[in-house]
């Protein structure tokens, strides 16, 4: 377990400490520093799940992302 928690605790570091880059030429979708899901729309991105791009992402059993710039955790799920 303190390798998982060390393991995790890093990731998260580096997830966070990466630099932002636009990953779509639009501008349609919102950037996010983290978000949490449990699944949709329960999440700390709500509703706009499906139109936010995360750094760091914790899908619990189900979650829906517009896109990834770091690290994700996910269980069942992970759209």
């Amino acid at each position: 377990m303190k390798i998982f928690t060390k393991f995790f605790l890093v990731s998260l570091a580096c997830s966070l400490l990466v630099p932002s880059a636009k990953c779509q030429d639009d501008g349609d979708y919102l950037f996010k520093p983290w978000q949490v899901t449990l699944f949709p729309p329960y999440s700390t991105n709500g509703m706009e799940g499906k139109n936010c791009v995360n750094r760091f992402s914790l899908n619990l059993l189900w979650g829906v992302n517009a896109g990834l710039e770091g690290i994700e955790y996910g269980s069942f799920v992970n759209i």
